[in-house]
């Protein structure tokens, strides 16, 4: 479909159509929109065909909530900040609006990593910096960083070194009065999902039937007992966000599977027709995100 430019047309009439929609209903995120299609004119100007992604659907479903929910978080003038495996635009964003701040990415998908730093080249950014390696390098980074954003990342960590491990090593690698910032799926229950493959390029624990760990979903009682109580300290900040009708989203993953962009260039539509912020976790009815915030204390 990327390769015809018919195609390829009518898919952005249809994005930027949805993305007008979603700015007169004011869903949150659409400063991340706007800012995701100049980027994806500016990559394309420059000859580089990822472009095409952020042209089409630079901020995907539920991020348009996580994102604007990590910058509500985030320091006023945030300085030495860590980004664990987010989605890429969130730091291309902090990057481009505080040119002061040193921003560094890690993640263990070295194709990914090795496409941010791709971007970052071709924009000249120079703030922004990337490593290829897991969330274990922060075992000797104790007291490092006084912001660290993990965007839609901890749900995919299974096995020896899980979600647990993950957040309290974060925690640790803040300084004093350092502020970590994660964004979660929840539903109902607490469950895994498996797939027929292995996502991310990454080893992922296999189901008795052969299956791939993907991502667990959370309910209340497993974010106090696997994200707060092994560091200790209760959120400054937690949201809610999801669908207003239960069984929107799974029915959304499905269409996008098998649809591709066709079915995610409406994502702003979708969210402003079928999403809404809720008071409570047990106000929602169905599958959503949770955004969180914890500041450092000692």
């Amino acid at each position: 479909m990327l390769s015809n430019p018919f195609a390829l047309l009518r898919l952005y009439v249809r994005g930027k159509a949805a993305s007008r929609y979603a700015a007169r209903h004011r869903i949150p995120g659409m400063e991340f929109d706007r800012f995701g299609r100049k980027l994806g004119l500016r990559l394309l100007m420059k000859g580089f065909r990822a472009g095409f992604s952020y042209l089409l659907n630079p901020v995907s479903i539920t991020r348009y909530f996580e994102f604007s929910f990590a910058l509500s978080c985030l320091p006023e003038h945030p300085t030495q900040c860590l980004d664990v495996s987010s989605p890429r635009l969130f730091s291309l964003y902090v990057a481009d609006k505080n040119p002061r701040a040193h921003i560094l990415m890690i993640n263990p998908d070295c194709q990914d990593i090795s496409q941010a730093l791709a971007i970052t080249a071709r924009l000249k950014i120079t703030t922004l910096h990337g490593e290829c390696c897991s969330v274990e390098i922060l075992s000797s980074r104790y007291e490092t960083y006084d912001c660290i954003w993990s965007i839609s990342v901890i749900e995919h960590i299974s096995g020896k070194h899980d979600d647990l491990h993950a957040v309290k090593l974060m925690y640790d690698a803040l300084s004093n009065g350092g502020r970590l910032i994660l964004t979660i799926p929840v539903d109902r229950r607490l469950w895994n999902e498996y797939r027929d493959r292995a996502y991310y390029g990454m080893q992922a624990e296999q189901s008795p039937t052969g299956k791939y760990f993907f991502q667990r979903f959370y309910d209340k009682t497993a974010i106090w007992e696997r994200i707060v109580a092994p560091i200790g300290q209760e959120p400054s900040v937690i949201r809610w966000f999801g669908e207003a009708l239960p069984g929107r989203y799974m029915a959304y993953v499905q269409r996008w599977m098998h649809e591709g962009y066709a079915c995610t260039v409406e994502d702003p539509r979708e969210i402003a027709d079928y999403y809404r912020e809720f008071s409570t976790w047990e106000e929602m009815p169905g599958t959503g995100v949770c955004g969180l915030m914890i500041e450092k204390k000692s």
